[in-house]
């Protein structure tokens, strides 16, 4: 029957007849002895394919020693190296190294979110994002420390928590030299050289260089004398507690 799926092992695909499926298709044996079948013409691509399964990187980047599955993706990733940006933006004039990076940066300037997530309905730009996203949802953080065996959701976490472990600081201040281990960090340092004061008080319009020195700030403008909500008791102190707007 036309569109019929035959089916062995762990994957299947669309033929119109078996044996369609048997000269289109190379058989493969996984460690249990099970055939696998997939839709590809040649061994090799089978290979390439049976990667994103097993998570095998064997092609490494001499530059920064970044694994990929297949060869293509590593000679895209080179190109961000070379610092090569052929593909502009229209609308701004930005430069991306690939295609793929413009496709997704135009996204910024339609508003176009084509990446759903099933369970909250919020939408992403790119499917790597929702793939992160979708962490939050259930729970999984594939990244592990190998010192601490601390697991993590996303890569630049775990890259983040590393240089807890070697002490590494690759974020200089071009004004002083000193040097962080988060960008955050940096980005709040340089305020101090540039005087710039983000964060801005809603009520009498003070500036502050960090969100953290103005909630502290915020604080100063509740009325001590009006009647405040108590939230909680203590059972045994028997001590109010009141919610301070932040």
């Amino acid at each position: 029957m036309p569109g019929m799926s035959y089916r062995r092992g762990r994957i299947s695909v669309g033929f119109r007849s078996r044996r369609e499926q048997w000269s289109k298709n190379s058989l493969s044996r996984n460690d249990n002895g099970v055939h696998i079948i997939a839709g590809f013409n040649q061994v090799s691509n089978l290979k390439d394919h049976m990667r994103t399964h097993n998570g095998e990187k064997p092609f490494l980047c001499s530059i920064c020693g970044k694994g990929f599955n297949q060869l293509g993706n590593l000679r895209q990733h080179t190109v961000r190296h070379s610092g090569v940006k052929a593909h502009l933006c229209s609308t701004c004039g930005s430069g991306f190294a690939s295609k793929g990076e413009l496709c997704a940066h135009l996204r910024k300037h339609t508003g176009a979110r084509p990446f759903v997530c099933p369970i909250c309905n919020h939408g992403f730009t790119t499917s790597s994002s929702l793939t992160k996203h979708k962490r939050i949802h259930s729970g999984e953080k594939p990244y592990e420390c190998d010192v601490c065996k601390m697991k993590f959701s996303r890569s630049g976490i775990l890259a983040r928590h590393k240089r807890t472990h070697t002490g590494e600081k690759p974020y200089v201040c071009k004004y002083c030299t000193k040097a962080f281990s988060q960008s955050n960090d940096l980005s709040s340092h340089l305020r101090i050289h540039t005087g710039e004061k983000p964060y801005v008080c809603d009520t009498c319009g003070n500036c502050f260089r960090q969100s953290s020195a103005l909630k502290t700030h915020k604080k100063t403008h509740i009325d001590k004398t009006q009647s405040l909500e108590i939230d909680k008791y203590c059972t045994y102190t028997e001590n109010a507690f009141i919610t301070i707007p932040q």
